[in-house]
C-alpha cells in the first residue's frame, strides 16, 4: 500500500531538504530549461498519474462505471492503474523490464511535491513488477516544488509539458488527444454552451499550446480552429457512444478514429433544407438517419475494400465534384436503396444488441460482454453490408453514366443546332478542322447512343 498524501509530502520534503542528491536532470519547466537535482526516493512514496495521456480513456471508462480510482485508499485501484499502464505498451514495457534487470534505472523520473508521478509512470510501473533480487525499493527522481493537491489543472499542465517534452508520444492512443484537450480547455476556464459552442479558447491559448504544441499554428485563429475541431470530435465520440448504447464506455472507440475523421466534415456540411453536397434539399430526419447508419457502420468497423477503395467512404465523405451524385447519401437513388435495405437487413441485428445498462444488470463483466456483442455484430453484418454497399455503388455509377450521356447528347445537339441549315452538307472537305470536329462528334454520338440503348434495354 502506498503512503497517503500527508505521509508522501513529509517523506519527499525530508529527502529534498536533506540535500543528499544523487545526480541531476535537465527538464523544461515554465518555459525554461533547468538543471534539477535528483534524489533516491522510496517506491511507496509516490502514486501513479491517472491523468496520463496513455491511459486517460481507460481510466475514464473505469471511473464512469465503477467510481473513482483512489490509489491511497484501495490497493486494487493502484493495481488497476498499473495494469492500464502496462497494457498501453506491452512491448516497450517488456523492453524496459529487461533493461532495468540488466542495467538498473537509466533515466530519472519527475514527481510533484506530494508524490504524483508526472514523468516516468511506465518506469515505476515496471520497477514495481520486478521480483526477487531485481525488485528495487528506491528509484531516482526529480522532486518538484509544485503540488498536485487535488488541483487537476496543475497536474494536467505539468504532465503535458514534461511528458510530451521528455517521452515519446507514440504510445498515446489515437483517441486520447481529444479527451486530453477537452480536459485542459475546461480546467483552464473555457466554457461550452448548450449548443456545443465554445468561448474563452483564445484567452487560454498560450497556456494550452505550451502544454500541447500540436496546436501551434501560423495564426491565433488557425490554432483556435484546430482546437475547436478536436473538441467537436470529442462531442461526436460522446454522441456515438450514446446512440450505440454504450454511454461513457470510451474504450469502445478503440480503432475507430478513421471513421470519425471521415465523418466530421460531412456532418458540418449537410444542413436541413439545403442541397449543398446533395442532389436534393435535405430533410432533418434523413440527416439524422444517415448519421445513425454511419455510426453503426463504424461500430461494425466495416471497410468494404482496401486503401482509397474502402466502400464505407462513399457514404461518409461528402461529394464535392458532382453535386452529391457520387455519394451514397447525396445521391437520392442510392440513398433510398440503402435506407430500405438497411431497415430490412441490418436493423433487426441492431435490435438484438443489449444496452450497456442491461449488461450491467445481467453480467458480471459488462465491459467484456459489450465487446463480445460488438464482435458478434461485426461478423453478422459483414456480409449484408458488403452487398448493400456494392449495390449502392453500382446505382451511383449507373446514375452518373446516364447523366453524363444525357449531358453529352445535349452538347451534341447544341453544337449541331449552330450549324447553318443552308450550309452544304457535309461541309467541304478542304475545311479539315471543321471536318474533324464533325467526325469526332459523330463518333461521340455513336458511343452515346450505345449507352442510351443499354439503359433503355434494362427498363
Amino acid at each position: 500500500m502506498v503512503l497517503n498524501v500527508e505521509e508522501r509530502i513529509i517523506a519527499l520534503k525530508r529527502i529534498k531538504e536533506g540535500g543528499d542528491s544523487i545526480g541531476n536532470m535537465n527538464i523544461v519547466l515554465h518555459g525554461e530549461k533547468k538543471k534539477m537535482e535528483t534524489f533516491e526516493v522510496p517506491l511507496d512514496s509516490v502514486i501513479f498519474n491517472k491523468e496520463n495521456g496513455r491511459i486517460r480513456t481507460k481510466v475514464l471508462t473505469h471511473e464512469n462505471l465503477n467510481g473513482e480510482l483512489n490509489q491511497e485508499e484501495n490497493h486494487e485501484a493502484e493495481e488497476k492503474i498499473s495494469d492500464f499502464i502496462w497494457d498501453s505498451s506491452v512491448r516497450k514495457n517488456k523492453e524496459t523490464m529487461k533493461s532495468l534487470k540488466n542495467y538498473g534505472q537509466q533515466t530519472a523520473c519527475v514527481v510533484t511535491a506530494d508524490g504524483v508521478i508526472v514523468g516516468g509512470n511506465r518506469r515505476v510501473c515496471c520497477m514495481r513488477r520486478l521480483t526477487g533480487r531485481d525488485k528495487p525499493t528506491f528509484f531516482e527522481t526529480v522532486i518538484l516544488d509544485e503540488k498536485y493537491d487535488g488541483n487537476k489543472s496543475v497536474l494536467l499542465k505539468l504532465e503535458k509539458i514534461l511528458q510530451h517534452g521528455v517521452d515519446s508520444q507514440e504510445d498515446y492512443g489515437a483517441n486520447e488527444k481529444y479527451y486530453e484537450v477537452y480536459d485542459m480547455a475546461v480546467d483552464l476556464g473555457a466554457k461550452q454552451n448548450a449548443n456545443k459552442k465554445w468561448s474563452g479558447l483564445e484567452d487560454i491559448l498560450d497556456e494550452l499550446t505550451q502544454c500541447m504544441p500540436r496546436y501551434e499554428k501560423t495564426t491565433k485563429s488557425a490554432s483556435v480552429k484546430a482546437i475547436e475541431e478536436d473538441l467537436r470530435m470529442k462531442d461526436l465520440f460522446d454522441e456515438y457512444l450514446n446512440l450505440t448504447k454504450a454511454p461513457g464506455i470510451i474504450t469502445q472507440l478503440d480503432e475507430k478514429e478513421g471513421y470519425f475523421v471521415d465523418l466530421l466534415p460531412s456532418i458540418d456540411s449537410y444542413k436541413p433544407d439545403h442541397d449543398a453536397f446533395a442532389d436534393r434539399k435535405l430533410k432533418r430526419a434523413e440527416i439524422a438517419k444517415w448519421k445513425e447508419i454511419c455510426f453503426y457502420v463504424t461500430k461494425a468497423q466495416f471497410q468494404g475494400g482496401e486503401g482509397s477503395q474502402k466502400l464505407y467512404r462513399d457514404l461518409f465523405k461528402r461529394d464535392t465534384k458532382k453535386h452529391g451524385r457520387a455519394n451514397m447519401f447525396g445521391n437520392s437513388k442510392s440513398w433510398e436503396f440503402m435506407k430500405k435495405e438497411w431497415e430490412e437487413k441490418i436493423e433487426p441485428i441492431i435490435d438484438e444488441l443489449s444496452s450497456f445498462e442491461e449488461l450491467q444488470k445481467s453480467t458480471q463483466n459488462p465491459q467484456e460482454e459489450v465487446q463480445r456483442e460488438e464482435s458478434k455484430f461485426q461478423a453478422d453484418v459483414e456480409g449484408p453490408l458488403t452487398g448493400i454497399f456494392k449495390q449502392a455503388k453500382i446505382i451511383i455509377d449507373e446514375d452518373i453514366n446516364k447523366i453524363s450521356a444525357e449531358e453529352n447528347l445535349q452538347k451534341a445537339w447544341n453544337y449541331l443546332s449552330k450549324i447553318n441549315a443552308d450550309q452544304e452538307w457535309p461541309p467541304e472537305k478542304q475545311n479539315d478542322n471543321h471536318a474533324k470536329s464533325i467526325k469526332d462528334l459523330s463518333n461521340n454520338l455513336r458511343k452515346i447512343s450505345e449507352e442510351l440503348y443499354k439503359e433503355v434495354k434494362d427498363w
